[in-house]
């Protein structure tokens, strides 16, 4: 069983950073990728996350940022779903 997957990129302030990342692996993301960007202090964070975890992450960024925090979220394939989504997903 196949679920979606969605490539999420953050642009944060950097002493945020261990929250963003916390809150991408809260949704069960995997980070590929942490950038410094430009002299305004700010880090790029780019994940993959399930679709299913993305659907308030943007609330939940502006949250943990202080809303300073910006994120561009993209479908970008399937991966196959963990044995626990699979257990869920047939029991209904």
């Amino acid at each position: 069983m196949l679920e979606p997957v969605a490539e999420v990129e953050v642009l944060a302030p950097e002493a945020c950073t261990g929250d963003v990342i916390g809150e991408l692996a809260s949704r069960r993301g995997v980070v590929r990728e942490v950038t410094p960007r430009g002299e305004r202090r700010l880090v790029s964070v780019t994940a993959r996350v399930p679709i299913a975890g993305t659907f308030d992450f943007v609330p939940r960024l502006r949250a943990v940022t202080h809303g300073r925090g910006e994120a561009v979220v993209r479908p970008d394939g399937y991966e196959p779903a963990p044995d626990d989504v699979r257990a869920l997903l047939t029991k209904l």
